[in-house]
């Protein structure tokens, strides 16, 4: 949950808000809890507040990082046994068998990815280290907002002088409008593979001579989506298309825990024929069961009135998986 993210109770949170690097995030979280206070706890809105700050950069691009460091050792921690993203995946395999599915996350961890190669039903060669490798194969996975292994390879002109500064904001800014080949700018990190450091130099011989390039390794992910960056990334646009059309062929949207809070997802579901299609919403743990309180109901009904909604009864994801047993 959003309101945890600095609960030094949870494990993950406690290792990583003791990091020396994130000395600036464990000294001012009770103003951060807050501001996310203030932003009705959606880190997204928050972190697109600090994104149109561009003065406050300091505070982007710690929070940037902190994120990162709990995405990267939340999936870390993912195990072999039992766990529910595991429990899902061998009961949607049974019920699918080869007839065509997909998977599309919000997420921007690992915790998926690694589960389903865990599970151990798909003998391919499938292992996630390419984007092609969401792509084209039974289930497609589609993560909509990018992730940790997802990387953003930008470059820095040789033309550009010193004084041109490529802080996270422009850095972000940079990656949101790119709109070249995908191949050109994204780098796709094994799974478990570790975080890379943000900045990095490399040699190379121009004219003869040697001269250092300053490489950014940023992550590939979109955080800032409330009317704050139109994304023209063409990464994104492409995984709106895929979603349009695993939603269109899809009779049964099982959405676990998601609040339908992108609007270009949004947007362009509710372009789709709604008929024969039912959404099931699975909420966090907690969350307000009737309609008139449920943020993401009143959401899809918004935005796609036509398609038949229920709201799983239960309390959270373990409920659900207890109720496919």
């Amino acid at each position: 949950m959003v309101k945890d993210l600095f609960n030094e109770s949870n494990r993950v949170i406690k290792e990583i808000i003791n990091r020396p690097s994130n000395t600036f995030i464990k000294n001012n979280s009770s103003d951060f809890a807050q501001e996310l206070e203030y932003h009705n706890n959606d880190l997204e809105k928050y972190l697109s507040f600090l994104y149109s700050q561009q003065k406050e950069d300091r505070i982007f691009a710690s929070f940037l990082s902190y994120l990162e460091d709990i995405f990267f050792l939340a999936s870390d921690g993912v195990t072999t046994g039992l766990n529910n993203y595991k429990t899902l995946i061998n009961r949607m395999w049974d019920f699918h068998g080869k007839k065509h599915w997909g998977c599309i996350s919000f997420n921007y961890d690992t915790i998926l990815e690694q589960s389903y190669l865990i599970a151990g039903r798909d003998i391919s060669e499938r292992d996630f280290s390419d984007l092609e490798s969401y792509l084209n194969y039974n289930p497609v996975i589609l993560k909509m907002h990018g992730g940790i292994n997802f990387r953003y390879i930008f470059k820095k002109p040789l033309a550009d002088d010193d004084s041109k500064i490529y802080n996270n904001h422009v850095l972000f800014s940079k990656m949101m409008s790119e709109s070249g080949k995908v191949d050109d700018f994204i780098q796709t990190l094994r799974i478990g593979d570790g975080k890379p450091n943000l900045h990095s130099t490399l040699r190379i011989i121009e004219d003869g001579v040697w001269k250092v390039k300053s490489l950014f390794n940023f992550p590939l992910m979109l955080i800032p989506i409330h009317e704050v960056v139109s994304p023209e990334n063409i990464f994104f646009k492409r995984l709106i298309e895929h979603a349009k059309e695993e939603v269109s062929r899809a009779s049964l949207i099982i959405s676990i825990g998601y609040n339908f809070g992108d609007e270009a997802f949004l947007n362009t579901i509710s372009n789709l024929d709604p008929i024969d299609k039912e959404v099931i919403l699975v909420n966090t743990r907690g969350e307000a069961l009737n309609i008139n309180e449920h943020s993401a109901y009143q959401r899809i009904k918004n935005a796609w009135p036509g398609v038949n909604v229920r709201i799983f009864d239960g309390d959270g994801f373990d409920e659900f998986m207890k109720a496919l047993r």
